[in-house]
C-alpha cells in the first residue's frame, strides 16, 4: 500500500444476546472502505459461561478485502478459556489460526493474585506456522514471569 493518508466510512450490524446469560452469541457484518479500497468483515462468537469459575468461548472472523493492488480473504479462528480455580488462582488461554500468515498462536496465562497489589503472573507464547505439507513447526516460544508488588506507605 502506499503511503499517504487514507479516510474511509464503515458500516456496522450487530446482533447479539445479553452478557448475563449463560450461552451468548454475537453476529456482526461490517462494511466499507479500506486503504483506497473496501473490507468486507463477517464476525461469529459463540460464549458458555458455565459458572462464575469457567468460561469457554469459540469466535470465526473472515475478512474479504479488496484493493487497487489485488484483493484477498483472511479467516482467524480463535478459541478461549478462562479458569478461576478459587479467588486467587486464574488460568487463561488463547488458541487462534490466522489462514493469511498460516500460522497458529497459542497464549497461555497462570494468574496468582495473593492479596491485593500483589501478583505473579506466568505467560507461555507459543507460535507455530503451517508447512506445505500441513505439519507444525515452531517459530516462537516465549515465557515470561511478571510479578507485581505495590508499596504502601
Amino acid at each position: 500500500m502506499p503511503t499517504g493518508q487514507y479516510e474511509f466510512d464503515r458500516y456496522r450490524a450487530e446482533i447479539a444476546t445479553g452478557m448475563q446469560r449463560p450461552l451468548r452469541a454475537v453476529l456482526l457484518v461490517q462494511d466499507g472502505g479500506f486503504f483506497g479500497g473496501d473490507r468486507l468483515e463477517k464476525f461469529v462468537e459463540l460464549q458458555w459461561r458455565q459458572s462464575a469459575h469457567f468460561f469457554v468461548g469459540v469466535s470465526f472472523t473472515e475478512n474479504d478485502v479488496v484493493l487497487p493492488s489485488g484483493s484477498f480473504t483472511s479467516h482467524l479462528a480463535s478459541l478461549r478459556t478462562d479458569i478461576a480455580l478459587n479467588s486467587r488462582w486464574s488460568w487463561s488461554n488463547l488458541l487462534q489460526y490466522d489462514n493469511t500468515a498460516e500460522a497458529v498462536g497459542i497464549n497461555s496465562r497462570l494468574r496468582y493474585l495473593p492479596e491485593a497489589g500483589r501478583e505473579l503472573v506466568f505467560v507461555l507464547n507459543h507460535g507455530t506456522a503451517v508447512d506445505p505439507g500441513n505439519h507444525l513447526h515452531s517459530t516462537q516460544n516465549e515465557l515470561n514471569l511478571k510479578l507485581s508488588y505495590t508499596f504502601r506507605y
